[in-house]
């Protein structure tokens, strides 16, 4: 530092005003400089540019040894991500003549296949950007369009919180040949849980998001919308048109909830509730009374998980898993302990365990555990109280299809879709 103080400091203004001056005019910077700033910008640009060719030169041998054609070069262009606030001058640096910064080294080689790419904030970003760029070269399937415009977008769903909603986002799509088959993973917000949603359920969903817009911090609906939400919504909008020009059952929906919408009641009419308070659990869970809880203890039941096919990530198969009924581990809302042959463990209301025996009752052949001794299989006898709605026989319980307000998860998920 003693050796070099009296030096000239050279700021950024000053180094930015030369380089631009040099390309602007299609002058190098001289190398043998008449004046001690110019010679030391003049330097620092020179090493930046040998600097930079060397490791593009040695990550184009890489390349070039595991993709080349007979005549020993390349097949196809070295793909070079440049990214940070300097990352402008790098990629100017990097062009054949140096983009008349400075003069190139003579009779030096460089790759003439070289595609770069600039991008200004963080190397990941850079990296996605790159891959965005080729993935909008890539012929499209059918539908991915519409597709790439599905995964991330939000979603609601009515349920037992507090203000009787509850937010999610589109993880994945499920195809199918038909959209009317589609399946929509959505995890939830609250407590993180997956579900799996058919296409009506989700086009439901999307409406009523742009109905009600995100929780603020308070617990009531946003008065002034960030932009993410407005872009969202946006997004959404084009969906839905899309999926009613592609399916006469969504278009029939979108007819349905309209009147709902324009009357400002399309959250009652989707289900919504606000949840009651003061009242004593005892007396909110009264309706829901049988005589005989004690009755579900010990049998049965199987529901159906979301599996992650190990061979391809991207995709979702269902498993049908078997438990037996435990305990009552709360009396006072009547929640029923499951435990899964597996391990796994979950509390569901009764209303739920109704939906696993029926299910357990349609798939008890698959069960390994039928005939050993113990195991109570299905009892004619045992009702639940009029009180307790039935679903469907034909409804499948899966920890996607339970509300995610009234199961609560004790162990892991069965690997479940990250």
């Amino acid at each position: 530092h003693q050796n070099t103080g009296a030096l000239s400091l050279i700021d950024h203004e000053m180094f930015q005003a030369a380089v631009d001056q040099a390309v602007r005019k299609e002058e190098p910077l001289a190398v043998f400089a008449k004046d001690t700033e110019l010679a030391m910008v003049t330097t620092v640009c020179s090493e930046l540019a040998c600097q930079l060719r060397n490791i593009v030169k040695q990550f184009a041998a890489l390349v070039r040894g595991k993709d080349t054609n007979a005549s020993g070069k390349p097949q196809q262009k070295i793909n070079v991500v440049i990214t940070g606030g300097d990352g402008k001058l790098f990629k100017s640096l990097l062009q054949p003549d140096a983009s008349h910064i400075v003069s190139v080294e003579p009779d030096v080689v460089f790759p003439d296949n070289l595609d770069i790419h600039f991008h200004k904030t963080y190397s990941h970003y850079g990296i996605g950007l790159l891959l965005h760029e080729k993935c909008l070269q890539k012929p499209k399937v059918d539908q991915e369009d519409l597709h790439v415009k599905i995964l991330g977008l939000r979603v609601a769903t009515a349920s037992q919180e507090e203000d009787g909603l509850v937010r999610g986002t589109v993880l994945s799509v499920n195809e199918s040949a038909s959209i009317d088959d589609y399946k929509f993973v959505i995890r939830l917000d609250h407590k993180g849980q997956q579900e799996l949603w058919p296409v009506k359920k989700f086009y439901d969903g999307l409406v009523l998001y742009n109905n009600v817009g995100e929780k603020s911090v308070v617990g009531k609906e946003q008065t002034t919308e960030e932009e993410w939400v407005l872009k969202k919504k946006e997004t959404s909008k084009s969906v839905q048109d899309e999926l009613a020009n592609k399916s006469s059952k969504i278009m029939e929906r979108r007819n349905e909830l309209l009147p709902h919408i324009v009357s400002g009641e399309l959250k009652k009419f989707l289900g919504f509730r606000k949840r009651r308070t003061g009242m004593p659990s005892k007396a909110r869970n009264k309706t829901r009374r049988i005589e005989n809880p004690e009755q579900f203890v010990g049998r049965r039941v199987a529901k159906e998980f979301p599996i992650q096919d190990p061979e391809d990530s991207s995709k979702v198969k269902f498993e049908v898993f078997f438990g037996t009924v435990k305990t009552i581990s709360d009396e006072g809302k009547l929640w029923y302990l499951i435990t899964y042959d597996d391990g796994d463990k979950e509390e569901v209301e009764l209303h739920e365990l109704w939906q696993l025996l029926q299910f357990y009752s349609d798939n008890k052949a698959l069960d390994s555990m039928v005939g050993q001794e113990g195991v109570i299989e299905e009892e004619k006898s045992a009702q639940i109280d009029s009180a307790v709605p039935s679903p469907s026989q034909s409804a499948k319980p899966s920890k996607m299809d339970v509300d995610s307000s009234s199961s609560r998860r004790i162990g892991e998920y069965k690997e479940d879709v990250p």
